[in-house]
């Protein structure tokens, strides 16, 4: 493998593909198509995770064609692109495939180690030039039979491989990788267990016995940093979970054992010892069923937690994604079919029981049951609040026109109204209503008023300054604004609606949108004896304060951030991702509690911006402003303290500004000087502007 020139810090990132159906099923997979696991599917969600919390998002990403690796490298950029950053390009190579294990594919390795013996598996598994017994040329699961390959010359499809087989392929992709590498762009390979080890065993000139050692986890991505030779300045790298990775080494050094066979036999009976005994044992009931709920239950099962969940949503439909609701479901470029978070299919596969269509009205603490509106009580031995909150209702009543938005009906109710045309007015111009404006001129709506009592909006979360300039947009945009006025009252006629305002002036309107906050949906805990002050009252843990098996994730939260002086509830998608990780961990793992001191990240898209803000912003002393390569729409603006301590940042239209900018506020401590350079060299290399990928070969290639 030939190491040409690369710019200083060229990172390279290699990820295992998530835990698969083979690994659980104790099966060889090699070129075979299985699924990810449930487990596996949490597992490339938090590898994402992972690469936003250490600043090194991949610009561009090379996978296999096998379905575990192709599935993985998606969720982990589906995580990315829910951050904010752009979607890096997926390459599929076939050299990038497991090492196929010829006769062995689709065997179970109990059968094989019970039938040819630990040391013989061993070296099949493990040796550098050892390969399996090969697949018969006519075998239909050859992969010549297969049409992904048929580009491929037939010569260099295998019947079976040596870990040596697989480095003489890796050699021929090598270069492309090193491409991008060398134009100083962030990689990630998602590929398998012995493609990787081939990598690692070129990038760190393992000798044949050392790679015998040589064991990768699965979801737990491997960082590289390379210099300018292409060699790594740290031989091995850096896992990113450096816990989570020695768990999974430590497995999967137990595969292919006697022990690892015996426990595999145990292994059904257990799970079925498992299951009839928790049959009837209350486990963890979780009621509200968006992005809080359904994290709180996947985190669960992703720890190995296996008493019963249950899942209780008000809504009849299928758990789905509230941030698209403002945006692509109004602006009607996406259904909401397209933003479920939890199918049928997938509550099955972990073990999640739905209660879908009925909310909860009461708990009783004494006897540990949740009364539904049906009357059904459901028992629980943990239960996790995440219910959310629900807009704040018109003081002005609902006449027909007026709306609010929180759910899907919402959403679909304005859009009807919304593509009916006429007058719109947007009362609130916090995020939602900025955003419902936005997306109602990109309809079409010709007129749109939003009206705000402050006379500049934003101004709590950003400063006066930045604040202005998100109003300039709207109104470069059509929008018309009435900002430091009150709203008296809405009117209804038969000419339609009418606005008045406190300042005696009327606007007339077909369509109105009340955006004036959130109210956490806490009342049905009333008599419960937990305690509740505009959210659910817990300590650092996330535990309710009166109860150790009651918790709260996401809007419904008010919990003791050990960095504030006072309980703070959150209203933000990401909070309530990373509080249900939390809270999972501390069910499943009662004797290890995890802290909830989240780095606060919220966005918004409004029109072609993107804005996204990390750490506190609101109340912070001092600012500085740091322009992109066009300061007309791409800029980052930096918050201290009082202490001159960089607390903060909003960027707009730079995703890579805020990749440097969640590095910085992650170590913590850093004064606005220090973090403007750290910002200015994070970019340095991304505001040289074509960012374009190169054309890649095809599989076949």
């Amino acid at each position: 493998m030939s190491r040409s020139a690369a710019r200083p810090g060229s990172t390279l990132i290699l990820l295992r593909h998530g835990h698969s159906e083979g690994n659980r099923t104790g099966a060889f997979s090699g070129w075979l198509d299985v699924p990810l696991s449930p487990r596996g599917r949490v597992e490339a969600a938090r590898a994402g995770s992972l690469l936003l919390d250490h600043g090194c998002a991949p610009a561009v990403v090379h996978t296999s064609v096998l379905d575990r690796s192709v599935r993985t490298a998606k969720l982990v950029v589906d995580v990315l692109a829910q951050a904010g950053l752009p979607r890096p390009s997926i390459a599929r190579t076939w050299r990038l495939n497991e090492r196929h294990y010829g006769a062995l594919q689709g065997r179970d390795r109990r059968e094989i180690l019970k039938r040819f013996g630990e040391d013989q598996v061993h070296r099949w598994r493990r040796s550098y030039r050892e390969a399996p017994p090969p697949l018969d040329p006519d075998d239909p699961a050859h992969p010549t039979a297969d049409p992904r390959y048929a580009a491929v010359p037939r010569e260099l499809l295998p019947a079976t491989e040596s870990l040596a087989d697989v480095c003489a392929r890796l050699n021929g992709y090598w270069p492309v990788i090193a491409a991008d590498l060398r134009a100083g762009r962030t990689v990630l390979v998602v590929g398998h267990s012995n493609s990787l080890r081939a990598l690692c065993l070129l990038l760190d000139g393992l000798a044949e016995a050392e790679v015998e050692g040589l064991n990768l986890p699965t979801g737990v991505p491997l960082r590289y940093l390379l210099g300018p030779d292409l060699r790594p300045r740290r031989p091995g790298g850096e896992y990113l979970d450096p816990d989570a990775a020695k768990t999974g080494i430590a497995e999967v050094v137990a595969q292919g054992t006697k022990n690892h066979v015996a426990a595999g036999d145990r292994r059904g009976e257990r799970s079925m010892q498992s299951a009839n005994r928790h049959a009837g044992t209350p486990g963890t009931a979780i009621v509200g069923a968006s992005v809080g709920g359904v994290r709180t239950a996947q985190a669960l099962r992703a720890t190995g937690y296996e008493h019963e969940i249950v899942l209780v949503g008000e809504e009849a439909a299928l758990p789905y994604d509230k941030p698209p609701l403002s945006k692509a479901v109004l602006a009607g470029t996406r259904g909401v079919e397209d933003i479920v978070l939890l199918s049928r299919e997938e509550a099955e596969a972990l073990g999640i029981r739905l209660e879908l269509g009925r909310a909860a009205v009461g708990v009783d603490r004494d006897e540990r049951e949740v009364e539904l509106s049906d009357g059904t009580r459901l028992p629980f031995s943990d239960l996790v609040v995440a219910t959310g909150a629900r807009a704040r209702p018109s003081p002005w009543g609902t006449p027909a026109g007026v709306h609010v938005l929180r759910s899907a009906d919402d959403a679909m109710a304005l859009g009807e109204d919304l593509r009916r045309g006429g007058h719109l007015v947007v009362i609130g111009a916090g995020f939602v209503g900025a955003e419902v404006a936005a997306s109602a001129r990109t309809l079409g709506v010709a007129e749109v008023t939003v009206v705000d009592p402050v006379p500049v909006p934003l101004s709590r979360v950003l400063n006066p300054e930045i604040a202005e300039i998100v109003g300039a947009l709207h109104r470069d945009r059509g929008v018309a604004t009435r900002f430091g006025v009150g709203v008296d009252g809405i009117e209804e006629s038969g000419a339609g609606l009418t606005v008045r305002l406190s300042d005696g002036s009327r606007i007339p309107a077909d369509t109105v949108v009340v955006g004036i906050g959130a109210v956490p949906n806490d009342e049905w805990l009333a008599g419960s004896g937990i305690s509740r002050a505009d959210g659910v009252l817990c300590d650092a843990h996330s535990r309710s304060i009166d109860d150790p098996h009651v918790w709260a994730v996401g809007d419904v939260a008010r919990w003791h951030h050990p960095d504030r002086a006072h309980p703070v509830r959150v209203e933000h998608w990401t909070n309530a991702v990373e509080q249900a990780t939390c809270v999972a961990h501390n069910i499943a793992h009662p004797d290890d509690l995890h802290v909830h001191a989240p780095l606060e990240y919220v966005w918004s898209d409004q029109y072609d911006w993107k804005l996204q803000l990390v750490g506190r912003t609101g109340g912070a002393l001092a600012f500085e402003r740091v322009d992109g390569a066009d300061p007309t729409r791409s800029f980052a603006v930096l918050y201290s303290d009082a202490d001159a301590t960089f607390v903060g940042a909003l960027t707009v239209n730079w995703p890579r500004a805020l990749v440097a900018c969640r590095r910085t506020l992650g170590r913590g401590g850093a004064s606005l000087a220090a973090a403007r350079e750290a910002l200015l060299s994070g970019t340095s290399r991304s505001a040289l502007g074509d960012r374009r990928h190169p054309s890649l070969p095809a599989a076949g290639q």
